[in-house]
């Protein structure tokens, strides 16, 4: 199966997904003009009524200091009002172009998806991958470490039930601060996070079985206090294999039970492959083969949310900036698929 490519993407926009665009941009609208229009009314009331009061106030203006306390008074109150008004309608319109977000990441991801998929794809933008499949990965210590994540995302491709979600994995670091007011003593306390692991998890099944975990740790962990912690947290099972390749050894130390089947799964072909993936993205990676038939990659520092980020589409539709942020965003999602093929897993 091949990678879609730029001009597929090209194609798809101008034959049908500019109308599917077209579409959300109207539902938006169907949605905030009511709100809009409510907003406007409450505010022209307001303005009516300011100019009302200051209006007959001017007529009363020979009248005591209290009359000119309480012009500034509506002046005052015209002012918060209009802060209001313009914090409401634009936190009404964030809201819209959030979900859009959330829909054009889904859309494009669904661009990827088998034509005749069997499964529908799967996207839940609040939810991570269970504890189960953290577990089956046995790579962050839950005993340890608090996890948190979202936007899990689970999609059939070459036959085959990708999934992707951001994690993070950090500790609670209970932190206090002594300070004296009024003579008296007082003690401050709060918990800092002390992120482990920021960023995206990736799981795709393997066609071969394996009977032991493979684990890839990045071999610079060491070179940094927190760095060197990390291996505190992480509880890779097995011993370390030493592989014929000193190379791919400063980058990744490898730990199994199993030696030999090791050696099989990781050959020189694999290796090559994952030193092409180390390219395409630079970031601390952790590999795992997991026993049976899954395999699975955390990658530090990339995350769906810093894609959906990315996609800024205007309050009003502009076509030339709508695709152009819809390429970018095609390019994005199209790294992450592009390690199955890198990593020629379709063949493994």
């Amino acid at each position: 199966m091949n990678l879609k490519n730029e001009q597929d993407f090209e194609k798809y926009y101008e034959e049908n997904y500019q109308l599917q665009m077209k579409r959300y941009y109207h539902e938006i609208r169907k949605r905030i003009i009511p709100k809009a229009v409510i907003s406007i009314i409450v505010f022209i009331i307001a303005i009516v009524v300011s100019i009302l009061l200051i209006n007959y106030l001017n007529m009363k203006a020979n009248a005591n200091q209290i009359i000119n306390d309480f012009r500034l008074l509506i002046l005052g109150y015209f002012t918060i009002i209009s802060i209001i008004f313009l914090f409401s309608v634009n936190k009404i319109a964030k809201k819209e172009l959030k979900v859009l977000k959330e829909t054009t990441y889904r859309d494009i991801v669904a661009f990827f998806e088998d034509a005749n998929s069997k499964k529908a794809l799967s996207y839940h933008a609040n939810k991570r991958i269970g504890d189960d499949a953290i577990n089956a990965m046995g790579l962050f210590n839950l005993n340890v470490l608090k996890c948190s994540g979202s936007d899990y995302t689970y999609v059939q491709y070459d036959n085959r039930m990708l999934c992707f979600s951001d994690l993070q994995f950090y500790l609670l670091e209970k932190r206090e601060k002594e300070f004296h007011k009024n003579g008296k003593k007082y003690i401050k306390k709060w918990s800092d996070k002390k992120f482990i692991f920021d960023g995206i998890y990736i799981g795709f099944p393997l066609n071969q079985k394996n009977t032991s975990q493979i684990y890839l740790i990045p071999n610079n962990l060491k070179y940094t206090l927190l760095q060197s912690r990390i291996m505190d947290y992480i509880k890779y099972q097995g011993d370390q294999v030493v592989l014929n390749n000193s190379e791919f050894s400063k980058k990744y130390k490898v730990y199994s039970y199993n030696e030999e089947q090791t050696k099989q799964v990781l050959s020189l072909g694999l290796i090559e492959k994952i030193n092409k993936l180390d390219e395409l993205y630079k970031e601390k990676k952790y590999i795992v083969f997991k026993e049976g038939t899954r395999f699975s990659i955390c990658i530090d520092g990339i995350k769906i949310k810093d894609i959906k980020e990315d996609i800024k589409f205007p309050m009003f539709r502009n076509k030339y900036r709508e695709y152009k942020v819809l390429k970018n965003t095609f390019e994005e999602i199209s790294k992450l698929f592009e390690i199955y093929h890198t990593l020629d897993l379709e063949n493994n």
